[in-house]
């Protein structure tokens, strides 16, 4: 405990005088209150008592505030003798009002001061407006972003807010505490769900909540505590022998057409939402080093709207003029079909493993690379080729238009023969 006596000098009154306030600290508790006493600053004098601590024994030394007014100096101690009698009497911790309630007493049986007044009530507040529900402003979320975010966005928050209602159909603000979100993962876990599914969920549910908090509305802080989760971010890409053996495949007017897109995709690293970008009005030549004209494709990104320019690869290009630079784009649904399709009939039945965790269990899928193989698969190849192709990361993460790095340093990653290459090179006879 300890209590320090200081002056308001940001408080001088027209005669030059400042007040004298104590304060006084314990438990991680503290106090400030005034003694009523005035002095002029060049009246004060600094101190220096030695004391003895009731713990340790020990002697120490401690400043305290003295005037040149010995009546004010008598108030002053008054204050600090009885203040510590009461601690050392005290049993237990006492609260802020319990001390408040000793200075007054010795304001008004010590120093036989009179009691200050009591201040007047407060008049009743006003009756704040009835705060919008939850699921409500849930929808308004949904309806205000639509203009701002993409499409996929956007629809992940309709499957969240059903799940919501199901788990908890009176949900409001005030119930979305912590203990809410370890109660709603369990609930995601138990439809059977992936872990990374459930915890997608509740950044959601976050998002909303950050939202709303801008928006004015009361809303606990807890959600920015809600608990994370590192997703396994699996990257599976075609090698390059499987690109041209798919490229060479000899498949029906259906699936070539979809599998030309894949390999656009192949080429150009391009996300599914932004293949209808890649149309003559879009095409633009630009000059490079080597005084070369190049195409470029310029676009918009569906996801995070980012502009990127995109210089195109002969292959690309090739694909472009076969259908006159515009892609024979289709649902992504059948899409996705077709191409597993393609890659059937191509022969890709290289075994890959999707490892996923459920309800913090392991579980290993395999399948063969025709029937994993999705639109985004694409773009993983597209990566991973570059990257094997010695194209530098920055350089890598600015064609793909990630917003950051990071997003970009998932892909680099070692292929399994790579890894074979690597370990010789270290360990194989020639380099011992």
């Amino acid at each position: 405990m300890e209590i320090s006596r200081y002056i308001r000098s940001d408080r001088v009154d027209k005669e030059g005088f400042c007040q004298i306030h104590f304060r006084v600290c314990w438990s991680q508790r503290k106090i400030r209150f005034s003694s009523g006493q005035v002095v002029k600053p060049d009246e004060i004098i600094e101190l220096t008592e030695s004391i003895k601590d009731p713990l340790t024994g020990r002697k120490k030394e401690r400043k305290k505030l003295q005037t040149k007014n010995r009546k004010v100096n008598r108030i002053l101690d008054t204050y600090s003798d009885c203040l510590y009698d009461y601690f050392d009497g005290f049993t237990g911790i006492p609260t802020e009002a319990q001390v408040q309630a000793e200075v007054e007493r010795i304001r008004i049986e010590e120093l036989n001061q009179a009691p200050k007044p009591v201040k007047a009530p407060d008049p009743e507040p006003e009756p704040e407006p009835e705060q919008i529900r939850f699921y409500t402003f849930w929808d308004q979320f949904i309806s205000e972003h639509r203009a701002i975010k993409s499409h996929n966005y956007i629809r992940h928050f309709i499957p969240v807010r059903d799940h919501l209602k199901r788990f908890s159909p009176e949900l409001d603000f005030h119930d979305v505490t912590t203990q809410f979100a370890n109660r709603f993962i369990q609930y995601m876990m138990s439809t059977g769900v992936t872990d990374d599914t459930a915890y997608n969920a509740l950044k959601k549910v976050r998002a909303v909540m950050k939202y709303a908090r801008k928006c004015g509305l009361n809303v606990p802080g807890d959600f920015e505590d809600f608990p994370t989760y590192r997703s396994i971010v699996q990257r599976e890409a075609l090698k390059w022998d499987e690109v041209i053996k798919l490229q060479a495949a000899d498949l029906p007017d259906y699936l070539a057409r979809q599998r030309d897109v894949f390999l656009f995709q192949c080429f150009t690293g391009l996300r599914w939402s932004d293949l209808p970008h890649a149309r003559p009005g879009n095409l633009i030549e630009m000059q490079g080093e080597d005084n070369e004209v190049a195409p470029v494709l310029r676009l918009v990104q569906q996801k995070g709207r980012r502009e990127n320019l995109l210089p195109l690869s002969e292959l690309a290009i090739e694909i472009l003029n076969k259908y006159n630079g515009k892609l024979p784009l289709i649902t992504s649904q059948n899409y996705n079909e077709y191409i597993k399709e393609a890659a059937k009939r191509a022969g890709l039945n290289r075994r890959v493993i999707d490892t996923q965790y459920r309800n913090g269990q392991r579980f290993d899928e395999e399948y063969f690379l025709h029937e994993y193989i999705s639109s985004h698969t694409g773009r993983h190849t597209f990566a991973m080729i570059s990257l094997e192709r010695k194209i530098d990361i920055t350089d890598l993460s600015g064609l793909m238009g990630h917003g950051s790095i990071e997003t970009t340093m998932i892909y680099r990653t070692l292929r399994g023969e790579d890894k074979i290459k690597v370990v010789k090179k270290a360990w194989g006879k020639n380099a011992i």
